[in-house]
């Protein structure tokens, strides 16, 4: 849910982009810990400031697709899990600017009434940036 939520095709109407950016919301709890230092993203997030901030990151691509895979989950107890992914991020800013950015994320993901409360920490990040006017 959340990669199709976050991505964004180039035809994207106005309304498609509130119902998303509305639904990135329901799947954090409050609050919701992230610590990516190699982002400057640490700190404690409402689900609102995590939309929000997925919205004004959104304005920025003309398209782009979010994809998680290699994912390794663990149950140390009841109600939480642990998992380690990789988020690799492809698209076109509207500078005309493509972005290929993968990055390996470790999670702890705690079951609550509505939506999850996660702690998510960032450990490596691949940038690949290109500016030519084709994917290679």
């Amino acid at each position: 849910m959340l990669s199709e939520w976050v991505s964004k095709k180039a035809n994207e109407s106005i309304f498609t982009t509130s119902y998303k950016i509305q639904h990135i919301a329901t799947l954090f709890a409050d609050p919701c810990r992230f610590k990516a230092d190699l982002i400057s993203f640490t700190g404690s997030y409402t689900p609102e400031e995590i939309s929000g901030l997925a919205g004004r990151g959104r304005f920025h691509f003309a398209s782009f697709s979010l994809t998680l895979y290699d994912l390794d989950i663990e149950f140390p107890d009841r109600g939480t899990a642990e998992v380690t992914l990789t988020a690799t991020l492809i698209g076109e800013t509207k500078n005309g600017e493509y972005v290929n950015a993968t990055h390996e994320l470790e999670t702890i993901l705690m079951t609550i009434i509505r939506g999850f409360s996660a702690n998510v920490r960032w450990l490596r990040s691949y940038k690949n940036r290109t500016t030519s006017s084709r994917f290679s």
